[in-house]
């Protein structure tokens, strides 16, 4: 590879792949074509890409759980991600974050039953600079199943019964069928 112009102290490198490291060496020539010895420039690391979508991206929701997933993308084994989970959709009273790992899925824990939380993944290259968010959608953690409250039918009358439950720790915006 030769600069253009000639003698413009630097080149730039297209099609890379993200999150990888390259080496840099240089040499000059001079006009009788006779090459210098190589100086090593040193080493750096692309950017990682941001995270894709995968074609589920909460692979299982439960009362006080869920496992998020998504696609690395062209983005090597080692690429490294988090996963933030938030009650708001701009993440302003963010309640879980993941710590930085190098897998395509989490599971999300200690969450509140029958509560819609957004979750969000970025990614980061070796050097440690992160990417943008992607956004993973929403969805809602399962109500628990009511129980027994000890007296299921408080007032039977001639025409009408009333009935009564316990919520099972549901939280109170939770609807009962």
């Amino acid at each position: 590879m030769a600069t253009v112009p000639a003698g413009t102290p630097g080149a730039s490198f297209t099609n890379l792949a993200p999150n990888a490291t390259y080496y840099l060496a240089v040499r000059a020539v001079s006009h009788a074509g006779i090459p210098t010895d190589y100086t090593s420039l040193g080493s750096t690391h692309t950017l990682a890409a941001v995270p894709e979508l995968s074609t589920r991206t909460f692979a299982g929701v439960f009362q006080t759980s869920m496992t998020v997933q998504w696609s690395s993308g062209t983005n090597p084994a080692w690429t490294e991600y988090r996963v933030d989970a938030a009650t708001s959709s701009d993440f302003g009273g963010l309640l879980w974050s993941t710590s930085w790992e190098a897998f395509a899925s989490t599971t999300v824990l200690g969450l509140t039953r029958n509560t819609t939380y957004y979750a969000r993944v970025q990614a980061r290259n070796l050097d440690l600079l992160t990417t943008a968010y992607l956004a993973l959608g929403a969805t809602s953690t399962l109500a628990n199943v009511p129980v027994d409250g000890g007296n299921p039918f408080p007032v039977v009358g001639l025409s009408s019964v009333s009935a009564s439950w316990a919520s099972a720790g549901n939280p109170s915006w939770t609807l009962y069928e």
